[in-house]
């Protein structure tokens, strides 16, 4: 009965946890800081104005258009034919860009890097990347539960691998054939291999020290922590602090940003999300060979220890079958 309230009990915290982290990061998007690129030849009292908004963020420079396609930031100001102009990009976040256009109607709206048809709100590769650490920590699980927490390490880690490839091609070919996301196929599934190996990693790890527990931490890790904070369902500047604090270093906030640079902005890096998915990779493997160096080591121990034992008591008992031999030997008679 215990052990079924603490089932319960736990089951219930982490889906009150998971609403009440979606509801609190994305019940009311408000823009912060959101960075604006400036032309040098805008108005000085334009600037002066954009840079009194707390919502904005001004970056003057002469490259405007190369600071979008590098997503420095999120819309240009520039003049054009004597014309103040605001470019957008709704692929960055369409929701920035609506908010931008309508803070700013005197300007003449421009698009660049737009959404397909198929993806007018850009959620087709938030949710292909939710899919992919769906099926690291899913199948870490049922891994987990098949061979053992603790037990076929090089088995289960060989089966992550190769459903991390599945899911990366996979998840890649959906995305791109149903959903209308552009950009290579191969970088894509590439990143979604890796999205995969690093959610798989790290739940492996947390089961081997803490069993079935550690499918727990990774739902509250991935889901409860990294999806409101991902930057997908609302941009990172949409989000209050905490979330906008945690979301790129998790690997959703991680796989998000790099599948939406990999797709519609090809100028940006994309080194920062595939150190941070790496970063995860690594930390999971580390902590999976150090815990089975320990238990090897353990066993060595005991190994050792067990023959040890054995051998102490072989030579016992042969010490005493002598002693019964010689106690039992019969005395020599007497000259």
């Amino acid at each position: 009965m215990k052990k079924t309230l603490l089932i319960g009990t736990a089951i219930v915290a982490l889906a009150l946890a998971f609403i009440a982290s979606y509801a609190a990061a994305l019940h009311d998007p408000t823009p912060h800081a959101v960075p604006v690129a400036a032309a040098s030849d805008v108005p000085a009292s334009v600037l002066a104005k954009l840079d009194r908004d707390p919502a904005l963020k001004l970056i003057r420079t002469d490259d405007p258009a190369g600071a979008l396609d590098r997503r420095d930031a999120y819309a240009t100001v520039t003049v054009d034919r004597g014309e103040l102009t605001l470019t957008t990009a709704p692929a960055a976040s369409a929701t920035i860009a609506t908010q931008l256009q309508t803070a700013l109607p005197d300007m003449r709206h421009a698009t660049a890097h737009p959404l397909p048809q198929a993806d007018s709100r850009g959620l087709v590769g938030t949710y292909t990347v939710i899919g992919w650490v769906i099926a690291g920590y899913l199948g870490a699980t049922l891994y987990g539960l098949a061979l053992g927490t603790r037990e076929r390490l090089g088995q289960r880690l060989a089966g992550l691998a190769g459903v991390s490839v599945a899911m990366g091609a996979g998840g890649a070919l959906i995305a791109q054939s149903i959903g209308g996301l552009p950009g290579s196929f191969l970088a894509a599934a590439g990143l979604g291999t890796l999205i995969v190996a690093a959610a798989g990693s790290v739940a492996t790890a947390l089961q081997s020290l803490f069993g079935i527990v550690g499918t727990g931490i990774a739902i509250l890790l991935f889901v409860v922590l990294g999806n409101p904070s991902s930057g997908g369902l609302a941009a990172p500047e949409l989000l209050p602090g905490f979330w906008r604090a945690i979301g790129q270093l998790l690997p959703v906030g991680a796989g998000v940003t790099g599948l939406r640079d990999l797709a519609y902005f090809p100028a940006a890096s994309i080194a920062v999300p595939l150190l941070t998915l790496a970063a995860w990779l690594a930390a999971g493997l580390a902590t999976l060979a150090a815990q089975a160096a320990i238990s090897g080591a353990i066993r060595s121990r005991r190994s050792a220890s067990s023959s040890s034992l054995r051998t102490s008591r072989g030579r016992s008992r042969s010490a005493r079958a002598a002693s019964d031999v010689v106690v039992g030997a019969p005395e020599p008679a007497n000259p």
